[in-house]
């Protein structure tokens, strides 16, 4: 039988499939690696945050080594499909597919999949109210400092218990 190098359980393929680095929903929701892994390939996930968890599935069960910054570097985990690591750095991670733990190859085309499980950092705002009593008036600030671990976030507000009102989209700054 063919082997991948490695040491018992810390498999390490040398061929890239896809041949283009996937990044992983921010919404949870698993992302498709590719439809036709085997194994004997790795993949290359980026886009990652530090201190959040990864699920990596190959639904034909494969054995995944999950290795951290580069495609040889240091292994976060490894085990029969479904595998979850912590990523510490934030550095792309790259999950290699085998068969076992022996580090055997094969060629079943299998679905492999990556779901991010952030570490649910809220956005910092603060809100600044200015009164202007001659026009019987105020004027409201928001300033978002950060957004989380989410890229954006959506500001509500209403005026005299009205409808609703949504911005979308927005990033750090200041908002009247």
């Amino acid at each position: 039988m063919l082997h991948s190098e490695r040491s018992r359980g810390q498999c390490l393929n040398t061929e890239m499939y896809p041949e283009f680095a996937v990044t992983p929903s921010i919404t949870g929701a698993p992302t498709q690696i590719s439809d036709c892994v085997v194994q004997l390939n790795y993949s290359q996930i980026t886009g990652i945050v530090a201190g959040a968890s990864y699920k990596f599935t190959a639904d034909l069960g494969s054995y995944i080594t999950v290795r951290e910054g580069t495609y040889d570097g240091a292994v976060l985990g490894a085990g029969y499909s479904p595998v979850i690591v912590v990523s510490g750095s934030g550095a792309d991670l790259f999950p290699h597919y085998n068969t076992d733990d022996q580090c055997d190859i094969g060629f079943d085309c299998e679905l492999a999949t990556v779901q991010a499980f952030l570490i649910c950092q809220p956005p910092i705002a603060t809100v600044t109210a200015v009164d202007d009593c001659p026009s019987n008036s105020f004027t409201i600030t928001v300033n978002v400092t950060s957004t989380g671990d989410a890229p954006t976030v959506t500001l509500e507000y209403d005026v005299n218990d009205g409808s609703p009102v949504s911005i979308p989209g927005i990033g750090a700054g200041e908002f009247v």
